[in-house]
């Protein structure tokens, strides 16, 4: 009893506050009796007891230096650790308990250690648990993330191979993949890539994971033709390898393979931005009405300018004023900002605004329009042909001289600009035009007109009469591809060839083909 109330005072004054009390009862904070089982236990006890966890868990402490393999004391020690919040001391403590067989202590000692970042202890208990369930896929997966954490990634590449030996299975596999392309070893991924598709077959994320690796390694074609070649094993719901197909498909202009994965991705709803105008592109040749729908729910979807410019493309194509109209329609006022920047938008808002009755408005978006782009042909020629359709050309009897520079360099310009020459009756000036076009295009009714009429205003009737014929007779000569305004054009020259009895019986002729 004398030696334990002993013990009990050095320990206590081990926790006084006052400095020369501790030095005289405790040297470096251990107590001078020596150790006794019995006396220790009975001290721990009396201290537990009576609230002072601190000298509990200084007994414990001292205990365990002098009886390191005591479990009891280890297990009082863990325990008054953690009370204290010697976190360290306790996590010790506990992982000694569990690989001296009580298991009981592994997942608190797991939690403590996650907690503290403990990554070495971590690894400890885990290679108990692994004791317990050998080969179990996620304590596996576990180890190998510890080994990365604490910075040794070819160390957890080892570990997931020779687990892979015992039970090979694919995640272990492909969490080498990922480590190796972590490291940069290209060449040591591509094998193991290529082991994974020879064991388990191919699958989207494998093929698109060698694919990447090929197309970094500067080997797009390789990448490409890997992708191409297991399309048809691939389910159509993988969005990303039918996009990846279609990307890489589409850059090296293999055009129908490009159509397919896009058709695909649309055919499921996920087809995106780009797949979407891909297949726009692709179909508006063949399939324009298609192609306008397509690009109209574009539009609507992603409010982008390649669907909505497209949009008008094509109903300039199918000269299509509804098909115009609706494009139009789909327009919203934030929306404006990406597409004023482009001359084609005002050229199509004019004419838009033209088909609405708005005349004034559409003159006042051209000259808006070569305002800001001065230099632009095409809108000086959508301008022109304007002028022609609405027989406004005489308002620009001031200004049509200044513009024959730029048209004398500008075929396209030629001939509306003629045209506007003979609306402000002015075919001296319009006839080297016209003959220049004619040069090109002997036989063209949509010339042959226009110069006989400048050639009559000029005072050379009979070059116009014999002009017209030729017209006439070409209209009635079967095109490979219909003229626009064919009927009106030859109505009109009916109304000037009249009184010509060729012109009569051809007329005559067309009635008869009609019926």
């Amino acid at each position: 009893m004398p030696r334990l109330l002993a013990l009990c005072a050095a320990i206590a004054a081990t926790a006084a506050p006052c400095p020369a009390a501790h030095a005289g009862a405790v040297g470096h904070g251990v107590p001078r009796e020596p150790y006794n089982h019995r006396d220790y236990a009975l001290s721990y006890k009396v201290f537990l007891n009576a609230g002072e966890v601190r000298n509990a868990y200084k007994v414990a402490l001292v205990a365990v230096k002098n009886r390191p393999k005591d479990r009891t004391w280890r297990a009082r020690l863990a325990q008054t650790a953690l009370w204290t919040g010697h976190n360290h001391v306790a996590l010790r403590a506990m992982v000694y308990l569990a690989r001296h067989g009580d298991l009981s202590y592994i997942k608190p000692a797991w939690t403590l250690a996650s907690g503290l970042s403990a990554f070495t202890r971590l690894t400890q208990l885990l290679a108990l648990r692994l004791q317990r369930h050998p080969n179990a896929p996620a304590l596996v997966e576990k180890m190998s993330s510890l080994y990365q954490i604490q910075g040794h990634p070819r160390r957890a590449i080892i570990w997931l191979e020779a687990a892979m030996r015992k039970d090979p299975h694919r995640g272990y596999l492909w969490s080498i993949i990922t480590l190796e392309d972590s490291l940069g070893e290209r060449l040591r991924e591509l094998a193991a890539l290529r082991d994974y598709e020879r064991r388990y077959g191919p699958t989207s994320r494998v093929l698109l994971t060698e694919a990447s690796l090929l197309y970094r390694g500067g080997h797009a074609g390789r990448a490409y033709h890997l992708l191409k070649r297991h399309a048809a094993q691939i389910s159509k719901r993988h969005f990303a390898y039918y996009h990846t197909l279609g990307a890489l498909a589409w850059a090296r202009q293999d055009f129908a393979v490009a159509r397919t994965a896009a058709r695909v991705l649309y055919a499921q709803g996920i087809a995106s931005r780009a797949d979407l105008i891909h297949l726009v592109l692709l179909d508006e040749k063949k399939h324009p009405q298609a192609s306008f729908l397509l690009a109209l729910e574009g539009y609507r979807r992603y409010h982008a300018a390649p669907f909505f410019f497209t949009m008008l493309n094509l109903a300039e194509r199918l000269h299509s004023p509804a098909l115009l109209i609706k494009a139009f329609a789909q327009t919203r006022r934030r929306d404006n900002a990406a597409l004023v920047t482009h001359p084609y938008y005002w050229t199509q808002f004019a004419r838009y605004q033209t088909l609405q009755g708005h005349g004034s408005e559409a003159e006042g978006i051209y000259r808006e329009a070569l305002r800001r782009f001065p230099g632009n042909t095409n809108i000086l020629e959508s301008y022109l042909w304007f002028f022609v359709a609405t027989d406004k050309a005489p308002r620009l009897a001031a200004t049509l001289p200044s513009w024959a520079r730029t048209v004398d360099a500008n075929r396209p310009l030629w001939l509306p600009y003629a045209l506007c020459l003979l609306r402000i009756d002015a075919p001296r000036l319009a006839l080297p035009y016209l003959k220049a076009l004619l040069a090109r295009h002997p036989d063209d009714p949509q010339l042959l007109l226009p110069f006989a009429d400048a050639l009559a205003r000029s005072g050379r009737g009979q070059e116009a009469i014999s002009v017209r014929r030729q017209a006439f007779a070409e209209l009635f000569r079967p095109q490979v591809r219909p003229l626009r305004h064919e009927r009106r054009m030859r109505a009109d020259l009916a109304m000037s060839l009249a009184t010509a009895p060729v012109a009569l019986s051809l007329l005559a002729e067309s009635a008869r083909r009609a019926r």
